[in-house]
């Protein structure tokens, strides 16, 4: 009805004009980028949305109503970002003339359909587990347990085959959706500049994030390199995985920077001390993160 609707306009204009202020109230210049702004508003949505859900069951029909609403309503200045690109259009007298219209940004193009055919599967997954399809029966969670409010699921052993090709087709697409999430996040992360100030923020040897140690066996030509480079770096959970690979990041971004320096000095035609360009673009290939 007429109230129903005027509700939605009122939350609506209330939502966007968090996103115009960047969460800064007072009106003044401490608020967030727009981009950062909608980030971290998705962010919040995802998890006042899911945060909740502790098994394996279909999304309320009231949740997912909020979150494809609000989602919808996030993506609203996104969709606006667009560019000008010269195109042909057929005037009324039968000529073809030349003019400039405007296109969604490539990246914009591509990647958000992914994203978005991601999260429709993924809603889709939770939808099958019910009892007429993917049944699956959860135990009482103990009082005296650490994480004593999640329940435990309870599947025979051996599983029936039905239940079994089910769960191994919902893991495959689960996973398959990962996949395709790190590939956009990958993506959009490798087509940004890194900022000055995070350069600056950065010490000029890699020996000094790395170790020496390290940095000589990342360096080195052998094939047990990585090998003997993982074995040293003790990787043996997600953390100090996670700690590795930002570590390598931050090599990568040091040798890019010599390697650009080196590069910036020879078109000069000046010569000085420092990292020749034929050893930066060695240590450069050596350190990339493939």
């Amino acid at each position: 009805g007429s109230a129903a609707a005027e509700e939605e306009l009122l939350e609506l204009k209330g939502f966007l004009s968090k996103l115009v202020l960047g969460n800064d109230f007072s009106g003044g210049t401490h608020g967030d980028s727009p981009a950062l702004t909608v980030s971290l508003a998705i962010t919040n949505l995802a998890s006042a949305s899911f945060g909740e859900l502790n098994k394996l069951q279909p999304i309320g029909e009231t949740v997912l109503s909020k979150w494809n609403k609000e989602l919808e309503w996030l993506l609203l200045p996104i969709q606006q970002i667009v560019v000008m690109q010269p195109a042909v259009q057929r005037s009324s007298d039968g000529t073809f003339v030349e003019v400039m219209e405007k296109r969604l940004r490539d990246d914009i193009r591509t990647q958000l359909p992914r994203l978005t055919e991601v999260d429709q599967k993924l809603c889709a997954l939770h939808a099958r587990f019910t009892p007429e399809d993917l049944g699956i029966e959860y135990s009482k969670p103990n009082s005296s347990e650490k994480k004593w409010w999640r329940q435990t699921p309870s599947v025979p052993n051996p599983p029936p085959p039905r239940l079994r090709e089910g769960l191994l087709a919902c893991a495959k697409a689960a996973m398959h959706a990962q996949r395709e999430a790190r590939e956009v996040n990958q993506s959009v992360i490798a087509s940004m500049p890194v900022p000055p100030a995070y350069m600056l923020s950065l010490p000029d040897n890699v020996k000094d994030v790395l170790g020496r140690a390290m940095a000589k066996s990342l360096k080195a030509k052998a094939a047990q390199a990585t090998s003997s480079y993982m074995k040293a770096w003790k990787v043996r959970d997600a953390m100090t995985a996670a700690a590795m690979i930002a570590k390598l990041q931050h090599a990568h971004i040091i040798w890019g920077k010599k390697l650009e320096e080196a590069n910036a000095k020879a078109e000069a035609g000046g010569g000085g001390s420092g990292l020749s360009l034929r050893d930066a673009k060695a240590e450069h290939q050596r350190g990339r993160i493939r």
